[in-house]
C-alpha cells in the first residue's frame, strides 16, 4: 500500500511515520545514537524514494551525522 500525495506516494506509510518517530525520539535524546538515526533515515528514505522533498531534507539530516 502507498500513500499518495500530489503525484507522489511513500510506500509503507505505517512504517514509514514509524521510521520518522524513531529519528524524532533518538534527536530528543540528550546524545543521540548517529547510527540509529541514520538507519531510520536510510529506510525511511527507500519508503519516500519518490517524494523529492523528503529525500532532500533526509539527505541534510544525514549529513549532519556523516
Amino acid at each position: 500500500m502507498a500513500f499518495s500525495t500530489a503525484g507522489q506516494h511513500v510506500a509503507e506509510p505505517e512504517r514509514a511515520r514509524r521510521d520518522a518517530a524513531d529519528v524524532r525520539q533518538e534527536l530528543e535524546e540528550a546524545e543521540p545514537d548517529g547510527s540509529r538515526v541514520l538507519d531510520a533515515l536510510k529506510r525511511l528514505s527507500a519508503r519516500a524514494g519518490e517524494v523529492t522533498a523528503i529525500v532532500e531534507v533526509i539527505a541534510q539530516i544525514r549529513g549532519l551525522f556523516i
